[in-house]
């Protein structure tokens, strides 16, 4: 259920559909439940009790490189060893064309040496493939040009707001 209220909130912003992958999550919460079962706890958990994370990264990914895996896998260790709750799933963000060319001081897109949203979701998605609990967000504008429809809020989140 909490992943599905989560998701929920990623769906709806900027007003658009938000596209949120949540297979790997719910296997990794169905396991998760098959431990408890197996652990021999017969009661179920209280309200509030039940409790799981979910990482988000967002980024360039111009391309998704190794460091940001590891910061990803380091990040639920810290979550798991320092909170005790499991993390159930991970999602690489890329960001918007338009935000990409702006980091990178890019005036017009023929001019970029940046790939495009398209190439950095594909790359995104290669190398979460092997991954039980990484995968790839899509949120709504990521893939708008600079000023193009749905270039609004979703284009200029910060990670700190996702």
């Amino acid at each position: 259920r909490g992943a599905g209220r989560a998701a929920g909130a990623l769906a709806k912003m900027g007003g658009e559909e938000a596209t949120v992958p949540l297979d790997k999550a719910r296997k990794q919460l169905e396991a998760l439940a098959r431990e408890g079962a197996r652990s021999g706890s017969s009661a179920p958990p209280r309200p509030g009790q039940r409790k799981a994370a979910i990482l988000v990264l967002w980024a360039k990914f111009n391309p998704v490189l190794e460091p940001h895996m590891a910061a990803l896998e380091q990040a639920a260790e810290i979550v798991r060893s320092e909170t005790g709750v499991p993390v159930v799933a991970g999602f690489l963000v890329p960001a918007p064309d338009s935000y990409v060319r702006r980091k990178m001081g890019v005036q017009q897109e023929r001019d970029s040496a940046a790939l495009d949203f398209a190439e950095r979701t594909r790359l995104c998605r290669e190398a979460c493939a092997d991954s039980e609990w990484l995968d790839v967000c899509r949120l709504p504008g990521g893939d708008a040009a600079a000023g193009g429809a749905g270039a609004g809020a979703a284009g200029r989140a910060s990670p700190a707001k996702l």
